[in-house]
């Protein structure tokens, strides 16, 4: 079966980042298995609405006001 020429860098990152959290729960064992969950929404809605607003108005498009 061939791969998609993204799958392997996408797995990388996702062990990357994997990593990344699990060592952060343990430094934060207080938390429960919801408020875990909770932060990891918040960071990710955050990054969603960046990509939206990225995919709405790219950095160089002309904004509203500006000299063309």
């Amino acid at each position: 079966m061939k791969l998609h020429p993204r799958e392997f860098p996408v797995q990388l990152a996702h062990n990357d980042i994997a990593t990344v959290v699990t060592e952060a729960i343990g430094r934060h064992k207080g938390l429960t298995f919801l408020e875990l969950l909770a932060i990891l929404n918040q960071i990710a809605a955050a990054w969603i609405k960046v990509a939206i607003l990225e995919e709405r108005k790219p950095t160089d498009a002309i904004q509203p006001g500006e000299k063309q």
